[in-house]
Formats: C-alpha cells, sequence, structure tokens
C-alpha cells in the first residue's frame, strides 16, 4: 500500500536530486530574464543590492533557518516580483528565473523542467547542506 501511495504522488526528493530539478536550457532562459529584470535591485550575481541576496552562504542559512521551499519562493516571486510591476512575468519566466536561482546555489539540472507542481516545489528545500537533495544539492561556499 505504501508503495503505491509512493508511485502514485511522485518522485521524493532524494530521488529528485539524482535526475535534476530543472534543465539546463530552463536555467539559462532564467539567467536571461534575471539579467534583463531582476539584477536592478538584486544584482548581476544574485549578490544583492536593494533587493535581498538570492545565492550564498548567507541567503541559504537563513532560507533554511525559515524553512524555505522552492514553492515559497515560486510563489512570492510570482505575486510580488518585480517590485516594480508585481506579477507581470509569465509564469514560464517565473519558473525559469527559480531554476537559475537553484543553479547559481549549487542545485542539480537535469532531464525534465521544473513545473509549478506544488508537490514537487514543496520538497525542494533551500539550504546549504544539501540535506534534502539527496546530498548532491546546494554547494558549500569556500571559507
Amino acid at each position: 500500500m505504501l508503495l503505491s501511495l509512493g508511485l502514485l504522488f511522485g518522485t521524493s526528493a532524494s530521488s529528485q536530486a539524482d535526475t535534476g530539478y530543472y534543465t539546463t536550457a530552463q536555467a539559462t532562459a532564467g539567467q536571461a530574464v534575471f539579467n534583463q529584470i531582476c539584477s536592478i535591485c538584486h544584482g548581476q550575481h544574485l549578490e544583492g543590492k536593494v533587493g535581498p541576496a538570492l545565492s550564498g552562504q548567507q541567503f541559504l542559512s537563513v532560507s533554511q533557518f525559515q524553512k524555505l521551499t522552492a514553492d515559497y519562493l515560486y510563489k512570492f516571486m510570482s505575486k510580488q516580483m518585480p517590485a516594480n510591476a508585481p506579477g507581470s512575468l509569465s509564469k514560464t519566466q517565473y519558473l525559469d528565473v527559480l531554476a537559475y536561482i537553484l543553479q547559481v546555489n549549487g542545485y542539480p539540472a537535469g532531464p525534465q523542467r521544473l513545473t509549478a507542481n506544488d508537490r514537487t516545489l514543496n520538497q525542494i528545500k533551500i539550504e546549504p547542506t544539501g540535506k534534502s537533495q539527496g546530498g548532491s544539492g546546494a554547494k558549500e561556499e569556500a571559507q
């Protein structure tokens, strides 16, 4: 019974890490959108400017403390970003930007596009250790 429920509801976060979370093409498209629209506030390298950093150890540690998931980031971005025109990007553009943020923070790419599936996005924990990514997620930055 439990096995069939697991098959019914899809992959776990650990097995998702084995195959990746988004496609490289999706992250590349997200980088283009980010550079054009988001970098004004968040910096060219996601380091933060007027808006908060979206990469690096501090971002990942704060995200872990707040128990943030990719689902939270997607919903926040799609409802409140960009600050001067909230919700103005397409669903695809928001997902592409999220894929780019994941890529920059060391989450692996794979063969399937990141989708707005709440269950899948909720399994992607934003944290520095990569625990929820089966040990192959976000990279530790050199100190």
